[in-house]
């Protein structure tokens, strides 16, 4: 074969190179709903946690990555002894395939940045996407808690945007129908918020 021209190569139906299918949200869900019919206890996992792997399956649109966010989530809830899929759980999935979020990236953050990512995490603990209305009556808990001085909306939304830019956190936009325009989601897929609220806590009594 090496000896064959591309041409030649095409010719016979051997290529060079393979062009994997990328895969849109709608068909990895369908491919984990499958999956998880086939492996998965049925009271184990909702439609919802099936959405949320799809939703961060769909970065890579890849069904393997998304099979791999489904089974490592399924390994992670049956290591805690829990008979239900979570939030969490997947977030700790996509951890463990693909890391971004780290100690040194938080450092570079300042007190104001923290807590507005300490925020997004207490409104993240039990959802999978937050409004931004919710993260600042968060953050205004916060500055009180630790003798900050109080952010202004402007200032929130600044830093919501800076922190969806690095990489931090994930947005995206909906419609709220009614023709009362759209609204902005805020949500974290990188690592558990348990473990992430964890470690800014950390931060943040260090430096204050």
């Amino acid at each position: 074969l090496m000896y064959m021209t591309r041409d030649d190569r095409r010719s016979v139906g051997i290529f060079s190179s393979l062009r994997f299918q990328r895969y849109n949200q709608d068909e990895l869900y369908g491919i984990i709903e499958e999956r998880s019919r086939l492996a998965l206890v049925e009271t184990s996992y909702t439609p919802d946690i099936l959405y949320f792997i799809s939703e961060i399956a769909q970065q890579f649109g890849s069904g393997r990555v998304a099979i791999e966010l489904l089974q490592k989530s399924a390994y992670i809830s049956e290591y805690r002894k829990s008979e239900m899929l979570e939030n969490e759980d997947v977030r700790a999935a996509k951890a463990l395939i693909n890391p971004y979020i780290t100690e040194s990236k938080l450092a570079e953050l300042d007190s104001d940045e923290l807590v507005v990512l300490l925020s997004i995490c207490r409104c993240l603990m039990n959802e999978t996407e937050t409004q931004v209305s919710s993260i600042i009556l968060q953050a205004d808990s916060f500055c009180e808690q630790y003798e900050m001085k109080k952010m202004d909306s402007s200032k929130i939304y600044r830093i919501v945007k800076k922190l969806e830019t690095i990489g931090l956190i994930d947005g995206r936009i909906v419609g709220n129908g009614d023709r009362k325009g759209v609204s902005k989601l805020i949500g974290i897929s990188d690592v558990p918020v348990a473990v992430l609220s964890g470690k800014i806590e950390k931060i943040i009594e260090n430096i204050l």
